[in-house]
Parts: C-alpha cells; sequence; structure tokens
C-alpha cells in the first residue's frame, strides 16, 4: 500500500503563490525578495541534482552560478553598446548554455572519482576560479565588478524587465521550469541510473552503464540550472563581483540545500530559507549567522532528511492518525518555546554587551527592552532557559517497562 503524501496538495498551492506574488505584494522589497527567493530555489535545485540524485557533494558549485552571472553581464553590456537583435528575456538560457559548455572539461575532471576526491577537486577549482577572477579584473571588474542595465536592448513582445513585477514573472517562469525539468529527471531512465550511481556505483557497469559518463550527465545539467539562476541574480542585482565565486556562495549553496532535504521539495524550501535567513533575518539581528549555525547543527541531529522529510513525517502522522493532541505535547511545545526565548535574549544581550559604546545597554527584542547593565535581565533570561530544558525533560517520552 502506498504511502499517502502530500505532494499533490503542495505543488499547486506553490503555483499559485507564484502567480499570486505580483498581485498580493506591491512594495519593491517584497517583489524583491520573492525575486531572490525565485533565484535561490532554482541553484539549490542544481545542486540538489549533483547531490540528492547523484550523491556527489560539491564544495564549489558557486563556479557555475558566477560563471552564468558573467556571461550574462558581459551579453547585457554587448547588448547596451551594439545594436544586436537579442532579447534581454533570452539571456539566462543562453547564459545557461554557455555554463554547460564550461562545465563539461571541469566536470570530465572532477567526475572521475566520487566521494571525497570529487569534493576536493571541486574545492579546489571553486578556489583557483575566484583567484582568477580577482587577478584578471579586464575580465571580472575588479572588486566593483560589472554592472549593466537589463531594460537595454530589443524588447521580446510586452516584456519590459525594468519593471519589477515583469522581472518577477521571468524569474517565477525559470523556476518553474526548473522545478519541472529536475522533477522530470527523476522519472527517467538516467535518473534512475544517477539514483543507482548514488547508492551503489559498483554494480552499475555490470549494467553496461559507465559511471563516470552519468555522473558527467548529471554535472552538466546542474551546471545549466547553475548558469541560469547565476543570470537571474545578474539581472536582478544589475552588478556583478567577483564574490559570486567565493567558497561562501558554495557553502551557502550547501548549507541549505542539506537543511531543505534530499527530496524535491527540500530544494524549494532550502532557497525560501536561504533568503529568508540572509535578507530577512541578517536586517534584524547581528547574530543571524549564530543562529544559521545553530538550526543546521540542529537539523542534523534531529532532522537528518531536511525539513521536508520533517513536514513528510508530520503529514504521514497525522493522515495516519498516528498523532493525537496531548499534554505531553503541549508540554515539549511550551518547553521548546522557553528555550527559544530565553536562548535568544541571551544571545541578543551578548552581542549588545561589547557594543555599549556606540549601540547602547539596551537592546529592543520584540517589544521588550533588554538591558544588559541590570542583572535580573540575564536572570530572567536564564531562568527562562532552564525551564525550558526541564519541561522538555519532564515531558520526554518514557519507556515502558521491560516484558
Amino acid at each position: 500500500m502506498a504511502r499517502p503524501s502530500f505532494a499533490p496538495v503542495l505543488w499547486p498551492l506553490l503555483g499559485l503563490l507564484l502567480l499570486c506574488v505580483p498581485l498580493a505584494f506591491e512594495g519593491r522589497h517584497a517583489m524583491g525578495m520573492a525575486s531572490q527567493m525565485g533565484i535561490a530555489v532554482l541553484a539549490c535545485l542544481s545542486f540538489h541534482v549533483l547531490w540528492g540524485q547523484g550523491g556527489l557533494l560539491s564544495f564549489g558549485h558557486a563556479v557555475y552560478t558566477g560563471a552564468g552571472a558573467y556571461l550574462c553581464m558581459h551579453t547585457l553590456q554587448a547588448l547596451s553598446a551594439h545594436t544586436w537583435p537579442l532579447p534581454v528575456v533570452l539571456l539566462p538560457l543562453l547564459a545557461g548554455a554557455g555554463t554547460a559548455l564550461l562545465a563539461l572539461p571541469l566536470g570530465w575532471l572532477s567526475t572521475r572519482r566520487p566521494g571525497t576526491p570529487f569534493a576536493m577537486i571541486t574545492l579546489g577549482v571553486g578556489e583557483l576560479v575566484w583567484a582568477l577572477a580577482l587577478m584578471w579584473p579586464a575580465w571580472s571588474g575588479g572588486e566593483s565588478g560589472l554592472s549593466g542595465n537589463r531594460a537595454a536592448g530589443p524588447r521580446w513582445g510586452a516584456w519590459d524587465l525594468g519593471r519589477a513585477e515583469h522581472l518577477y514573472l521571468l524569474i517565477a517562469a525559470h523556476t518553474a521550469l526548473g522545478v519541472a525539468l529536475v522533477w522530470g529527471l527523476t522519472q527517467t531512465t538516467f535518473g534512475r541510473l544517477l539514483n543507482a550511481v548514488r547508492d551503489n556505483p559498483l554494480r552499475v557497469p555490470l549494467l553496461g552503464y559507465d559511471p563516470q559518463r552519468l555522473r558527467l550527465m548529471a554535472f552538466v545539467f546542474a551546471a545549466f540550472l547553475a548558469g541560469i539562476s547565476g543570470a537571474l541574480a545578474a539581472l536582478h542585482q544589475e552588478i556583478v563581483t567577483p564574490e559570486v565565486f567565493s567558497i561562501h556562495r558554495s557553502g551557502n549553496l550547501l548549507l541549505f540545500t542539506l537543511l531543505g532535504g534530499a527530496t524535491l521539495l527540500g530544494p524549494v524550501l532550502g532557497g525560501v530559507l536561504m533568503v529568508a535567513v540572509m535578507v530577512g533575518l541578517s536586517s534584524v539581528t547581528p547574530a543571524w549567522l549564530l543562529y544559521t549555525g545553530l538550526v543546521f547543527m540542529l537539523g542534523v541531529v534531529w532532522a537528518p532528511d531536511g525539513v521536508a522529510g520533517l513536514l513528510q513525517r508530520g503529514w504521514l502522522a497525522c493522515t495516519q492518525g498516528r498523532w493525537r493532541p496531548s499534554p505531553r505535547w503541549a508540554g515539549r511545545l511550551l518547553a521548546a518555546l522557553c528555550v527559544l526565548a530565553g536562548g535568544v535574549a541571551l544571545v541578543e544581550m551578548a552581542y549588545q554587551l561589547p557594543q555599549h559604546d556606540t549601540l547602547g545597554a539596551v537592546r529592543q527584542l520584540a517589544g521588550l527592552a533588554l538591558d544588559t547593565r541590570v542583572p535580573a535581565a540575564w536572570a530572567a533570561a536564564c531562568g527562562l532557559l532552564l525551564l525550558g530544558v526541564v519541561l522538555w525533560w519532564v515531558a520526554r517520552p518514557r519507556q515502558g517497562p521491560p516484558p
């Protein structure tokens, strides 16, 4: 009997959400956030092809998002300087194709051996390309980067990329196309063979297939999606710097794709979380990197299959009647809230403490004024944290007596 899945309900809702964002949000900030989420989802999808489908852990995937961004920006500058009959809306697909061509030789080198050698080679390639971009300012623009005008060049019908809603629709269309392509990949023979290379590479040659060729094909396809994502980011920001090749970009793709999960829903959630943390949370607190690391560590321990796996298990528990509200669950929820409130208060006051001279001694948090000079504030935060730990211990599931 097949397990019930929430995908038939979730995917139409996500598609409806993509279409309704331009109607629901008129502010440029909200539209910009939604556009960045679409770009991040596409980048995480490209990483998911390597890791989730092929079992290849790349430490230099930003090479291909950065390559797509620079290919798009150079073409955009050429369109501004010349009268080429090339609509700007086609640049993401052209940048994706160019990035796929670049990935052919780099992928042939990287995919010769999976596992740790693949990870180390991609790390080395990423560092090499980042260094070359800084050493070749005539091509990369140096530390100031390259800028362009996305409204330049001939238009394609009524598309005007100078308008934020038109740019968002272009990003949403490419994001939906990327999701459809990755889903289609999982339904093909190639997708099944790629899973076999991930799970048992020693048996694949016995079926008459070359594991390296399969890994190379996945690598090129992932680079194609990454190039599209980078080109869309270049059109959105209208500037590209060598930082797009940095190890930090590759690390963010790895972290949030793993945090999202190994299923197709995982990179979608990972891309949304990436923008929510790096744009939303970073504007609220200077401790956002600490929170990100803690959430990732807790996710590895408590939800090794990611947020998508956690949601799937919760859906199955609800649909199969294995979860019912109880005082124990209420106690654990209250304990989690106490730990969260106490821990956040301690972290925020700890960050505020060495900045008395510039920011003052008071930290405003959720409408509360936390004065780091008052011992009662520290005692209250520690008390909340300790209360949460005690409540969690009391409400923990207990093992029955041995038979």
